[in-house]
């Protein structure tokens, strides 16, 4: 419109002037160069979008290397295609992270894959080919790599119950992976092991392919075995063994699992039991707060071990031992307690039983009349009673660090410790021998040994236990039997051979006309018959009254009586030695043997005549002692009221080493005494053995050509009117 407005204008004035065609000329030229250029820039602006959507193809394919020019004379081009290239290099960025991410992915698999402990393998989806294997798998089938890639675990044998691979393939088309189930696999080498088996499936280089773990529970499973095998045995235990056994939860307070014998052993049955609160009722009370304070230290962790007695439903008594371990959580409080309980009461009777008989053996060892020694197979000493101790002197103590040979006279420990070597060699089961010992105080006790071996449960020898038996009384009695024999003899010779001279003589006639001369032979005749009847009696009372086959018949006696008969008795040998007799009597009762008792004092008065000064005079007093008066010496201090009966003369007295000798049997101050004043040296060992009998006391007092007093304390019994 615009050219064809200036083409008419120029046509009109063209009219007017020729150089408008010039002009109009020019413009036309200009007209067509402008739309020659604006074909140009078409053109152009074509090229550009078409390589805007080039590059946009490029990139869309991935390839972020292209890039669009930004020359353009277009500005609002050039924008466009620097856009395009920032997004094209935000792009590559981002695809070469990606790689970089995808690439340390894949390493970071590969190195998981390759170095996990756990058997993994790749594998296909639609056929289950292994892909790869990890080193772990290979070790734990035993196979070489090549040996398993491209095979099927059907082709290798590796099922080893196919059913479970149906189980695996169902649960892999239902959930699309498997977790953790238990199978059993079969290696190279055809050991049978229990796996765990995870299959997971993932796409790999555009491929669907499973990743598959195996998890080896193979230990697991047979510590599981073991485990139930071991609980097997152990409940078929609990429910044969004779002890009780329980298990008890803390927290629900109640017996979890109680064995038969647990019931039976408390007197229970299923039904009845009630738990910790029966048993603690039937505990016996004296024993329930030991047990209560036990249970609140098993409580913080102690182990329980207590002895009580227990009360059955029944209502027998019965010995228990619990014995129960507690376990703790991890925050260390008790939530179980294990225990057994034992019916221990057969024992408990057993241990009474024995604890009796070794106390009876104590005492019997102990309180034995004999030494008892426990002797080790050394010759050491174990055990000593006390009469063994009391015999030596020596402390039991001390006894133990000493051997029997160190003991024992150094002249009898050869034949000694050869006798001991052949008890121990069992060429001997026991032996008796005599030997001497030697005391702590370096004095000799000849003894008598009995000896015998006690063996262990293997038969070893173990000690030797000895019987000893003090000698020194047994060769004291054999010497006064030889003398007693000795003596009697002598004694019985003496006036038996006076007889026999008397005899013979009268019997030869030769003093047939003779009278006075056989009067005196029959006289000599009659007092030695009468010394020997005297002395026959003396010896039967003395036997008998040692022997104590007598019994005394007491009766309560008047001692005036008692005294006055003593005196009747010997009064004739009295007026004819001149002797007077002085008698202080007591108006009192005495409960004891009147005949004895009057023995005793003309026993006493006969001594006392015989050895008094012709024409002298002895004297019989009896007085009450009370009992702190205490007599004269021998009398016990304290002793209670007490009738005293004293004899004294004036005579020739008796040596102070002869005090305690007259009272034993044919002790005399002076031997010839029997033959000259007709003794027979009974007769003051028979009065200490009248008086004995009576618990009472006797025991003299002398002095040498001065005289001596006798003194026969008797005890007043209590209860007794003595008035």
């Amino acid at each position: 419109m615009l050219v064809g407005s200036l083409y008419y204008s120029l046509s009109y004035q063209g009219d007017h002037h020729d150089g408008t065609r010039q002009i109009l000329l020019l413009v036309l030229v200009f007209l067509g160069g402008a739309m020659i250029q604006g074909l140009v820039l078409t053109q152009g602006l074509l090229v550009r979008l078409r390589l805007f959507n080039q590059v946009s193809g490029e990139l869309a394919a991935g390839n972020l290397a292209q890039r669009l020019p930004t020359n353009s004379r277009i500005s609002e081009l050039n924008h466009l295609a620097a856009s395009l290239n920032q997004m094209a290099d935000t792009l590559q960025r981002s695809f070469r992270q990606r790689q970089i991410t995808l690439v340390e992915s894949e390493t970071k698999f590969t190195t998981i894959f390759r170095t996990s402990p756990e058997p993994m393998a790749l594998a296909t989806l639609a056929e289950g080919r292994l892909i790869d294997v990890n080193h772990s798998l290979l070790e734990f089938f035993g196979y070489q790599r090549d040996e398993m890639l491209g095979y099927t675990a059907v082709e290798l044998n590796l099922w080893v119950d196919l059913r479970q691979r149906d189980r695996y393939l169902a649960l892999l088309a239902q959930q699309g992976r498997v977790r953790n189930l238990e199978i059993q696999v079969a290696t190279k080498r055809g050991e049978i092991k229990t796996v765990l088996l995870s299959a997971e499936v993932q796409t790999l280089d555009g491929q669907d392919c499973l990743i598959v773990t195996h998890r080896d529970v193979t230990d697991r499973k047979r510590a599981e075995l073991a485990l139930q095998d071991s609980e097997a045995r152990f409940r078929q235990l609990a429910e044969t063994v004779e002890e009780g056994f329980f298990v008890y939860d803390t927290e629900a307070a109640s017996y979890t699992y109680v064995n038969p014998s647990y019931a039976t052993i408390l007197g229970l049955t299923a039904q009845t039991f009630d738990g910790m609160a029966h048993w603690l009722d039937n505990i016996h009370a004296d024993d329930r707060d030991r047990i209560i304070a036990a249970l609140g230290r098993e409580q913080q962790g102690d182990n329980f071990d207590q002895e009580y007695r227990y009360l059955t439903p029944s209502g027998e008594l019965r010995w228990l031992r619990s014995k129960a371990f507690p376990l703790c959580n991890e925050a260390g409080a008790v939530v179980r307690v294990v225990g057994t309980v034992e019916n221990i009461t057969r024992r408990k009777d057993t241990e009474a039983a024995l604890r009796q008989s070794q106390e009876r053996f104590r005492h019997a060892f102990d309180h034995a009349p004999y030494g008892i020694a426990l002797v080790s197979t050394t010759g050491q000493f174990v055990q000593a009673n006390a009469y063994y101790c009391h015999l030596l002197g020596y402390s039991e103590a001390e006894l133990r660090t000493l051997t029997f040979q160190d003991i024992t006279h150094p002249d009898d420990r050869a034949d000694d410790w050869a006798r001991f070597q052949r008890l121990i060699a069992g060429e001997t089961p026991t032996y008796e021998a005599q030997k001497r010992y030697l005391t702590k105080q370096n004095q000799i006790v000849p003894a008598i040994v009995n000896s015998a071996l006690i063996y262990d449960e293997a038969g070893q020898p173990l000690y030797s236990v000895g019987h000893v038996r003090d000698r020194r009384d047994r060769l004291a009695i054999d010497r006064i039997k030889n003398e007693f024999i000795s003596v009697v003899s002598h004694e019985l010779r003496t006036p038996i051979t006076s007889i026999q001279g008397a005899l013979a003589l009268l019997g030869a006639g030769v003093y047939a006309d003779r009278p006075e001369q056989t009067q005196r032979l029959l006289a000599i005749a009659i007092n030695n018959s009468d010394r020997l009847v005297r002395l026959v009696d003396d010896i039967l009372s003395f036997e008998r009254l040692e022997s104590g086959r007598v019994q005394l018949e007491k009766e309560l006696c008047s001692v005036a009586q008692l005294m006055y008969q003593a005196v009747d008795s010997v009064q004739p040998m009295a007026e004819k030695s001149g002797i007077t007799i002085v008698t202080t009597p007591l108006d009192t009762t005495l409960w004891a043997a009147p005949d004895a008792i009057i023995q005793v004092l003309t026993n006493l008065l006969s001594n006392a005549i015989k050895f008094a000064c012709p024409q002298g005079t002895v004297w019989l007093k009896a007085s009450r002692e009370g009992a702190d008066e205490g007599a004269e010496e021998g009398a016990e201090e304290g002793a209670s009221p007490s009738l005293l009966f004293t004899v004294r003369d004036q005579g020739r007295g008796i040596p102070p080493d002869k005090l305690d000798l007259v009272f034993e049997r044919f002790q005399q101050v002076d031997v010839s005494d029997s033959r000259r004043r007709g003794g027979t040296g009974l007769g003051l060992a028979i009065c200490k053995r009248i008086v004995q009998q009576h618990q009472g006391h006797i025991w003299v007092e002398s002095t040498v050509s001065v005289g001596s007093t006798f003194y026969v304390a008797l005890p007043l019994s209590p209860g007794v009117n003595h008035a």
